[in-house]
């Protein structure tokens, strides 16, 4: 008969590879049940994206304002003359009175450079007619 230690042994060799065997099985997971049903699929996608742009076009305005989202989708047929996009002005900010003063003072040098220029237009037109005379004198 073999020793009793290697019975003890043995046993205790069982039990650890039982336990081994019993840890590293898989175990159940929960899932959902529900009866198939044929019917038409529907998602709905929510999220944010970014687009690329093969051709960029600059598009320039010589105002400031905000430009609302197009209508037009890729492929939209565009005619001559139709409208794209509709620039709104900003909102104007309240004028303190340094901005105010500040504006007034642009006027007033706007409208000095534009009595300025009339007054090289009437300059230029006395020196035309002068030239003019001094032609007709030589010829």
């Amino acid at each position: 008969m073999l020793p009793t230690r290697y019975v003890v042994l043995g046993g205790l060799l069982a039990l650890v590879s039982i336990g081994a065997f019993w840890i590293l099985q898989p175990r159940a997971i929960l899932v959902e049940v529900a009866p198939v049903v044929e019917q038409r699929f529907t998602a709905v996608i929510e999220e944010d994206g970014r687009t690329r742009l093969r051709n960029r076009f600059v598009v320039s305005a010589p105002l400031a304002g905000r430009v609302p989202r197009s209508t037009l989708r890729a492929g939209d047929l565009v005619k001559v003359g139709q409208t794209l996009a509709t620039i709104t002005p900003n909102i104007a900010p309240l004028l303190d009175p340094r901005a105010r003063q500040e504006l007034e003072e642009r006027l007033g040098a706007a409208q000095a450079a534009l009595d300025e220029a009339i007054a090289l237009r009437e300059r230029a037109k006395v020196l035309l007619e002068r030239a003019r005379i001094d032609l007709q004198r030589t010829t």
